[in-house]
């Protein structure tokens, strides 16, 4: 006969700037969380974000087929407008401000979480983004 096994998604983060994801198996389901926790909190990724709690510039993170776009909401702070998956992610991770939006029709949780996180890896602070240019940066937030 066949013998089952269960697969688990687990999202973590300090909700201060890091988060990880990490997917695990198992015989049982107790198994396939615990591997997923251990994998998650090993592959923690530091995010920069503003300190009112938004991104700094727009992200698209692909994986796959798949494309996520998140957006900083600029001048006028309207709170997490996502979809339930990725808003638990950006409550993980810390994130406050931030307008995200699914762009393809995958609805596969796995795909939607590496995309979300591949996009955190392009994310970069604006300090290291103007030192990669050549250019200095002036700050506008008190």
């Amino acid at each position: 006969g066949k013998i089952g096994s269960y697969r688990a998604l687990v999202v973590c983060g300090n909700q201060m700037g890091a988060g990880g994801f990490g997917i695990g198996r198992g015989d049982e389901v107790k198994d396939a969380l615990t591997n997923a926790l251990r994998k998650a909190e090993r592959d923690l990724v530091p995010i920069d974000f503003s300190p009112d709690g938004s991104l700094y510039h727009d992200i698209i993170g692909k994986h796959n087929s798949l494309q996520v776009l998140m957006r900083s909401p600029g001048n006028r702070p309207n709170g997490l407008r996502a979809s339930r998956l990725v808003r638990s992610i950006f409550e993980c991770v810390g994130i406050k401000n931030c307008t995200a939006k699914i762009l393809t029709k995958g609805k596969n949780p796995y795909t939607i979480v590496q995309a979300v996180f591949n996009g955190f890896g392009k994310h970069h602070h604006p300090d290291e983004f103007a030192l990669s240019r050549g250019r200095r940066i002036v700050r506008l937030y008190k």
